[in-house]
């Protein structure tokens, strides 16, 4: 008697230890990356596998591991105050409005000088785009030429306007100015046409995104807009409106956007948006600004007041709703269990510690047999409409 209850207890203490340990696998949440400069991110890019993260008055920092932790680099021709980082090839570029741009060729070791073919003249964007590293400046666009390693003439920028967002899908580029709207230009860069914008608009563009051949942009004021006819028409996004600055990005079916105040994502473009809120600390960035968003192979990397990161494996078709729980009872068990928090036919997958699928089936009035399954932990799924709640079990 005395060694049951012994050995009883010892697997409900197991049972805890294994709840504490894994329970974030079943909470997810946004992860606080080990960058603690105090300064505000302003943008991100990924070159050649390393992230770098350019900061409003503190430099430069890199990151080997996907974002996880951030090194600042130290090198007397970085900028302090970077707002713009572009990869293309083997160049790594960093630029503020009012210095001169310096590159890199050995993923941020060395640096050197992208001042020839500038002129010293102030920089309106420097942006990576299918074509190369380009430059708006002075109503034009400048492309750098990793040949020679200097600035060379691309293309007129729409009626010599500031240029403010930049994108390309052969042989069509996408230009977003300040106050004058979207541009589109159906000869890579030969001339450009006025978009037309839904409600006579002219936003103020913050970037561009595209999933397919959809494109998407953001704006500082009228929220988001989409194009299915390679940037020739825009329409609003009634799913997804904001007053404040709005950033977007995109990975294959995926479209992020976030704002000062949290983060949405869409995987039917854009018709419909999920909050994806969870662990972060509001406000994300000043206002007036948006955080910069990359997309990696593993993660979706957010930046602002600080870094943080979120595994791209949170995202699936459907999603878990906050403020739904559900229970099994009796709790280990060796036969049925009984689920509360759900519909009586939801359908249920029960994986293994290790990953691995142990079960398929559908509830019967709240219940379902666990007898012929192994002794272990197991992870039960309940998956009832568009949402996914989970709870575990011991198997006696």
């Amino acid at each position: 008697m005395f060694y049951d209850k012994y050995f009883r207890m010892k697997r409900v203490l197991v049972f805890f230890c294994f709840m504490v340990l894994f329970g974030n696998a079943v909470v997810a949440q946004w992860q606080m990356t080990s960058f603690v400069n105090g300064r505000m991110v302003q943008t991100l890019v990924e070159h050649h596998g390393v992230l770098f993260a350019g900061t409003e008055g503190g430099g430069v920092f890199s990151s080997a591991d996907e974002g996880l932790n951030w090194t600042h680099l130290s090198n007397n021709l970085l900028l302090n105050d970077v707002k713009w980082l572009a990869s293309f090839g083997n160049v790594l570029m960093v630029a503020g409005s009012y210095a001169t741009p310096v590159y890199s060729v050995d993923n941020g070791v060395t640096w050197g000088s992208a001042d020839y073919g500038l002129g010293g003249v102030d920089i309106d964007i420097v942006a990576s785009t299918c074509d190369g590293i380009l430059a708006g400046v002075l109503g034009q666009l400048m492309r750098f030429d990793t040949i020679s390693c200097s600035w060379k003439v691309f293309s007129s920028t729409p009626i010599n306007t500031k240029i403010v967002a930049l994108d390309c899908n052969y042989p069509f580029f996408f230009a977003g100015t300040s106050w004058y709207g979207l541009y589109v230009s159906p000869t890579w860069g030969g001339f450009w046409v006025k978009s037309e914008v839904s409600g006579d608009l002219d936003p103020t563009v913050t970037g561009f995104a595209r999933v397919g051949d959809e494109m998407f942009c953001g704006s500082v004021a009228e929220g988001l807009f989409k194009s299915s006819d390679f940037g020739n028409h825009w329409a609003s996004l009634d799913a997804l409106q904001s007053d404040v600055p709005i950033s977007i990005v995109s990975s294959d079916n995926l479209l992020v956007a976030s704002t000062v105040s949290g983060v949405q994502y869409s995987t039917d473009l854009g018709n419909t948006w999920v909050q994806w809120n969870e662990g972060l600390v509001m406000p994300l960035t000043k206002w007036g600004e948006a955080p910069s968003l990359l997309v990696t192979a593993g993660y979706l990397i957010m930046a602002g007041n600080s870094i943080w990161r979120r595994p791209l494996s949170d995202i699936t078709s459907t999603y878990e709703q906050p403020g739904r729980t559900v229970r099994c009872y009796p709790n280990p068990a060796s036969g049925l269990i009984e689920f509360q928090g759900c519909i009586t036919d939801a359908d249920i997958t029960i994986l293994a510690a290790d990953g691995s699928i142990a079960a398929v089936g559908q509830l019967e009035n709240h219940q379902f047999d666990i007898s012929y399954l192994p002794q272990g932990f197991y992870l039960c799924r309940l998956s009832t409409g568009d949402s996914v709640m989970t709870t575990w079990v011991l198997k006696q």
